[in-house]
């Protein structure tokens, strides 16, 4: 079935154009043959690399050196196109990206996740005798900024039998996509295991980033409580010497936002998948398999898992606690805002009667203007007829 929905889907999406490179790493029993080759990946050689033939054949080594572990992934790690993390559309030609998803054994329900919001961590075992597999799908990928969306996403597969991970990983150049893959370079030895990259990934992304947007957000709070409550030891670089309520309210606006999107527990569901998987994942490796190395990095992988998740209860809390001292500050915003209108009403009302009193008075000389009028201007008016001085101030004889 998830052929035919795949296959169906396909057909509908759209193809935009990335830079696509690759990631290799073998470790051996002997750390001689060991292998870590980076390269840009030109669409004559895409299939060669799939098959792992021509340039990219397997090495040639000896019967008693085996192999331990084997990491290829396929990166798109700036991609640019505005469009790239838009719901159905895909950065490799639709035949290419359907034959990495077989060649690989990727997860073909990638393809649907195109539209999800908000972070995915999915994890399954597929139960295939013959080559038993883990996938993983982690996604993070709904926004868009001027224009362009932004995001990372890694579609991952584990074959228990051959030891070897592969992926799909892509990310714009905001992600972490690049400081990921330095990490991973660095830390050969525990390509053993395939959480490696997710965890590698949730940690640059979960290094301080939340927290200290929210920390932020704190501290532009705490300034407006200054000012809204007129505070006499207000903080020193308060932005509100005057009290300006379009500021303050557009300044709540941000700082809710902000809050909203600093909320943990998408995080700590992610988390809680993480876990599931980092479970599945040692539940179905045989004993056998369990070298010390991939025992190793479960238990440190379990332990930062834990980390994560008690940073962002802690978090949660005081998330929690923001938002709350938030709608506290908007009641008080709103309430100011009242008392100022209220007395800008009573400055006008005042300044209404004042018009109101010196319309009267100036009624009232009018009137006098003309009733003084009617009296005199009809004799001024005979006595300009017979050239006579309606006004005579002298003395009779």
């Amino acid at each position: 079935m998830d052929d035919h929905i795949f296959d169906q889907l396909l057909q509908g999406f759209k193809y935009v154009p990335e830079n696509t490179s690759y990631l290799e790493i073998f470790n051996y029993t002997d750390p001689v043959h060991d292998v870590i080759e980076s390269r840009p990946l030109t669409p004559d050689e895409f299939q060669n690399f799939l098959q792992r033939q021509g340039a990219y054949a397997a090495p040639v080594i000896p019967k008693d050196v085996q192999l331990k572990a084997g990491l290829r992934i396929i990166v798109q790690e700036n991609a640019k196109h505005r469009d790239t993390f838009t719901s159905h559309y895909i950065t490799l030609p639709p035949d290419v990206y359907r034959s990495m998803m077989m060649s690989f054994g990727l997860p073909l329900s990638a393809i649907e996740c195109t539209s999800t919001v908000g972070p995915l961590f999915w994890s399954s075992y597929n139960h295939d005798e013959s080559d038993p597999q883990l996938h993983i799908i982690v996604r993070k990928a709904d926004m868009r900024k001027k224009g362009k969306t932004r995001g990372w996403e890694l579609v991952l597969s584990y074959s228990f039998r051959d030891k070897i991970t592969t992926a799909f990983l892509k990310g714009t150049p905001c992600s972490n996509v690049s400081e990921s893959l330095k990490l991973v370079k660095d830390s050969p030895s525990q390509i053993c295991h395939p959480l490696l990259l997710p965890m590698t990934l949730a940690a640059l992304y979960l290094n301080g980033s939340l927290e200290q947007r929210t920390l932020d957000g704190r501290q532009s709070l705490r300034q407006v409580e200054d000012a809204l409550t007129f505070s006499r030891t207000p903080m020193e670089d308060s932005p509100y010497n005057d009290l300006d309520l379009n500021i303050i309210g557009r300044d709540l606006v941000e700082i809710n936002s902000a809050m909203l999107r600093s909320d943990p527990e998408a995080w700590m569901g992610i988390i809680g998948d993480a876990q599931k998987a980092l479970s599945l994942f040692f539940e179905h490796l045989p004993e056998c398999a369990r070298s010390p190395e991939i025992t190793k990095a479960h238990h440190k992988f379990s332990s930062r898992l834990s980390l994560y998740n008690n940073r962002l209860q802690g978090m949660k809390g005081y998330v929690r606690n923001t938002q709350r001292r938030l709608e506290i500050q908007k009641f008080a915003l709103s309430n100011l805002s009242a008392q100022r209108d209220g007395q800008v009403n009573l400055e006008n009302n005042a300044e209404q009667r004042r018009l109101a009193h010196l319309s009267k008075q100036d009624s009232s000389s009018m009137k006098a203007l003309s009733l003084v009028g009617v009296i005199f201007l009809p004799g001024t008016f005979l006595a300009s007829i017979f050239s006579m001085s309606f006004f005579d101030f002298k003395g009779g004889k």
